[in-house]
């Protein structure tokens, strides 16, 4: 068994994800939707913003987005509600001061909602935030055709009307606008619900 595959255990052990809910230090700002928290033992956990992608680094508003974060967090305490465990990291909703930084994120232009990931019910609030932040042109959604984080991984480039964004000029499929998503999230729901 690797190293990895054992600290996972011993992590997945000690953290009951069904009622986690701590606090601790933000040590680290990754980029605009991962960060690094001590917690009250001393321990260090990478969690990964739930529900929400940000632009990466090389691309445009993913900077941005990592600097909105740190102006808020970095070196704070936060208080974390874990969803799940993936990959070595906690996946969690992040709060500071009372405040939600993952909706913050996407209300204030510098994320999307994660569609196939955000299937709380909450996440429907989150889609109204992103499709009003789109309408008004703030922060990414200033560009005129800004690429979805999970398309510029797979290596989909296009203009996006500062010149930030360079490469491949394919295309991608449009995103789906915040009511797309909520319609898709309820069908899903419903069809389980049916089984």
């Amino acid at each position: 068994m690797t190293r990895l595959m054992i600290v996972s255990t011993l992590l997945s052990l000690l953290i009951p994800f069904q009622a986690l809910a701590w606090q601790g230090k933000v040590v680290k700002v990754v980029d605009g939707d991962s960060i690094v928290v001590k917690n009250l033992d001393d321990i260090e956990l990478t969690v990964r913003l739930y529900g929400i992608d940000t632009p990466e680094h090389d691309q445009a508003y993913g900077p941005e987005a990592a600097r909105y974060l740190s102006s808020r967090i970095l070196d704070r305490d936060v208080n974390i509600s874990g969803t799940n465990w993936k990959d070595c990291r906690i996946i969690g909703v992040v709060f500071f001061e009372g405040r939600n930084m993952n909706y913050m994120l996407v209300k204030d232009g510098l994320a999307w909602v994660y569609g196939d990931y955000c299937k709380e019910q909450y996440c429907t609030e989150w889609f109204r935030e992103e499709d009003r932040a789109r309408n008004l042109r703030q922060g990414l959604w200033s560009n005129q055709n800004p690429v979805p984080p999970w398309d510029w991984r797979k290596g989909v480039r296009r203009s996006v009307g500062n010149g930030a964004a360079s490469g491949n000029t394919e295309e991608s499929t449009k995103p789906k606008t915040g009511l797309e998503k909520v319609i898709d999230i309820l069908q899903t729901i419903k069809k389980t619900s049916k089984e």
